[in-house]
């Protein structure tokens, strides 16, 4: 094999792989998994371990978006395996994080606690070693910081643990602020004014949730598309608890323009909009939503599916 052919290898496989990551920012998640399976024939016969086991984490990690747990476990403890044998302890905490991720899109939250808090005590440790011999990895690092305090913040949420949560939401907001990424630092707003609902500061959290809104009425990408369907949400959440279930129905109304191109992202939108009306005893409204939000899941295997049905059930009984 020649040098040049070696080079070519490489150089397809890493635009394949960045293909494969924009699908799956997408929620395109066959689509991606396609796109990684191409880049493992194109890199076959040039593999290192480390393009092996990256391999094995990127399908691992699209596997788990779509449902398929036991395939994904088995390519994460392939990719977590290889990792350790080439003693890299950013992808052993980005592994051990999707572990955590394996569990938590299963609603095991004691096992995805675990992994997280496991991830995150390797890239702290991590930091503490590079801080002053590799500095230019830095930003890398904090940003994994940034997003595992983010996760656990979300973990804590949900188990109503609301001084945990606030506690990694503060230091994501830290973290953030050293690599001044304001896409970033909004999110992490945006999960404090989640927290403030759930503490009843709901006129804090009201007027958190707009300060965001307006920061990025008139920005675009994709990150920025994603906090805004976010923010619509959340202040809908909110106006159904301040008793305001019309503005509820226009925030929701506002996200359809910005999730009518992705299947997955509708049928959280049909399900959102279901819960509304079972809110304002719009139940036949709220059924015509669900069945939309049904059928779009029947064919993505949506992990939202059970809870639909669920929410149809407590209509009828």
């Amino acid at each position: 094999m020649s040098h040049e052919e070696i080079t070519a290898a490489v150089s397809r496989y890493n635009e394949i792989l960045k293909q494969a990551k924009e699908e799956v920012e997408n929620e395109n998640y066959s689509a991606a998994l396609d796109m990684v399976n191409r880049a493992e024939s194109a890199i076959n016969k040039y593999a290192s371990k480390s393009e092996i086991g990256n391999i094995a984490y990127q399908k691992g990690k699209i596997l788990t978006k779509m449902g398929r747990y036991k395939k994904a476990e088995d390519f994460l403890k392939t990719a977590l395996s290889i990792s350790k044998e080439t003693k890299g302890a950013i992808d052993d905490s980005r592994i051990t994080f999707s572990f955590g991720d394996l569990y938590y899109f299963q609603s095991d939250m004691e096992m995805a606690l675990k992994y997280y808090l496991e991830a995150l005590s390797i890239i702290n440790e991590e930091f503490e070693r590079i801080a002053y011999t590799r500095s230019h990895m830095t930003d890398q690092i904090i940003r994994e910081q940034i997003k595992q305090h983010l996760r656990l913040s979300e973990v804590y949420y949900e188990q109503d643990n609301l001084d945990k949560s606030l506690k990694h939401g503060r230091i994501a907001i830290e973290l953030g602020e050293k690599i001044q990424d304001e896409i970033t630092t909004l999110n992490i707003q945006h999960k404090l004014a989640k927290i403030e609902i759930k503490l009843g500061k709901n006129k804090k959290a009201f007027n958190r949730l707009i300060d965001i809104k307006e920061q990025i009425l008139n920005e675009r990408g994709l990150k920025t598309k994603l906090l805004k369907i976010d923010i619509y949400y959340s202040l809908a959440e909110l106006c159904i608890k301040l008793g305001e279930p019309d503005d509820a129905k226009e925030y929701i109304r506002k996200i359809y323009p910005l999730v009518k191109d992705s299947e997955s992202k509708l049928i959280n939108y049909y399900y959102n909009l279901g819960k509304i009306y079972i809110e304002t005893g719009g139940y036949k409204y709220a059924i015509n939503n669900f069945n939309k939000a049904i059928e779009l899941s029947e064919s993505s295997r949506s992990p939202l599916l059970s809870k639909i049905l669920f929410e149809i059930g407590n209509i009828y009984y």
